[in-house]
């Protein structure tokens, strides 16, 4: 048998059971043949050894940095909810203060817009066909103010009714309210009492200001 097919049989012997040995009788070349395959065997098993130790530090390296990339940012995590915390706290009062001044503003900013849509209503030099006298400017002014959003929208629309001061009049006779004067010295006591008996019978704005009217 050729050395090349003993050296592979050998191998094979020694894989299978590794205290595998010649008996005492055989020739040299199977003894030659047999101290080759010996030493491929543990060079490869040295090989393969090393080959998984690599592996098994490659792997604990890799562990080692996940866990530590895994900490990092769980402090990172709980670093920032501290931070979160205690910017809350330091910073509450300001912040509250920054929202009262948003609603003041907001109230400012409503209350102009208001002025100008009532400038546009008030008697002066510049504007002779005005239903309203400038005295009662800042009480209607007031008034809409203190209105709902629905409760205004319809006292606008009775306030563009209304006719010019050389022609203005008080309530009529019949009490509709149709003819409502802003400037009466009772409008706003009366306006009052129709808002309370709008909400108590459930009904619009206007037809309350009426019933009132009626009543006055």
């Amino acid at each position: 048998m050729k050395k090349e097919n003993l050296i592979k049989k050998f191998k094979e012997e020694l894989s299978k059971d590794k205290t595998f040995k010649l008996a005492d009788d055989v020739s040299d070349e199977e003894k030659e043949a047999f101290e080759e395959a010996s030493k491929e065997v543990s060079e490869e098993e040295k090989a393969t050894k090393e080959t998984e130790e690599k592996k098994t530090a490659e792997e604990k390296v890799k562990a080692e940095e996940e866990a530590k990339k895994k900490a990092e940012e769980e402090k990172e995590t709980v670093e920032a909810k501290d931070k979160v915390i205690t910017m809350s706290e330091k910073d509450h009062k300001e912040l509250a203060e920054m929202a009262a001044k948003g609603a003041e503003a907001a109230k400012k900013l409503a209350r102009m817009e208001v002025e100008k849509e009532v400038d546009s209503f008030v008697l002066s030099e510049k504007n002779t066909t005005g239903k309203i006298k400038p005295a009662s400017r800042d009480k209607v002014i007031d008034l809409i103010l203190s209105l709902n959003e629905t409760q205004a929208t319809q006292f606008r629309e009775i306030l563009k009714d209304l006719p010019e001061i050389k022609d203005v009049k008080l309530f009529a006779e019949s009490g509709s309210g149709e003819n409502l004067d802003v400037n009466d010295p009772d409008h706003v006591q009366l306006t009052e009492r129709a808002k309370v008996y709008a909400k108590e019978h459930n009904m619009e704005f206007a037809e309350a200001l009426r019933e009132v009217s009626k009543k006055k």
